[in-house]
């Protein structure tokens, strides 16, 4: 038996931004593509600590892509070595530096959030492997939202 008689919080889940620069966004329905489980499905509590592991992955690849991908002591690492391997001159004028420069954030932008996705797939391959082990059913998981759900609105958050 649940017992959904616990208070609510009244702090909201994540206080507001300082930076008016954050991008905000509006909440929706999200749905997700089939997840086919496999491997290991015992009920224990390895899969539930596995599903720990990639959720913290997941942070590691999350706050890669959020931070400013202006990180030219890296940059200047990969002109060094581009330059040593005879693949680009190692001297640069200042325009083909900001050239490269430039290509050099949109494309390192481009891997983070590949690998963002990457680590959210992996987050919800974990889930779904758990489910089938622990005999989670769509009806109990459908019963679990609306609760967690309920649980949010009286908290303020939605």
């Amino acid at each position: 038996m649940v017992d959904d008689t616990h208070e609510a919080e009244e702090t909201p889940w994540k206080p507001e931004s300082d930076d008016p620069d954050t991008p905000k966004q509006q909440g929706r329905v999200v749905w997700f593509p089939p997840v086919r489980s496999f491997g290991r499905l015992e009920a224990d509590k390895w899969l539930a600590v596995k599903t720990l592991e990639e959720a913290a992955e997941l942070v590691e690849a999350s706050k890669r892509w959020l931070k400013p991908a202006r990180d030219m002591g890296r940059l200047d690492d990969a002109l060094k070595a581009a330059g040593e391997t005879g693949v680009m001159p190692a001297s640069l004028d200042m325009a083909d530096r900001t050239r490269l420069s430039s290509r050099w954030e949109s494309s390192e932008k481009d891997r983070n959030r590949l690998d963002l996705l990457d680590e959210y797939a992996d987050v919800l391959q974990t889930l779904a492997n758990l489910a089938v082990a622990y005999r989670i059913t769509e009806g109990e998981m459908a019963d679990a939202m609306r609760r967690c759900e309920e649980r949010n609105r009286l908290k303020g958050r939605i």
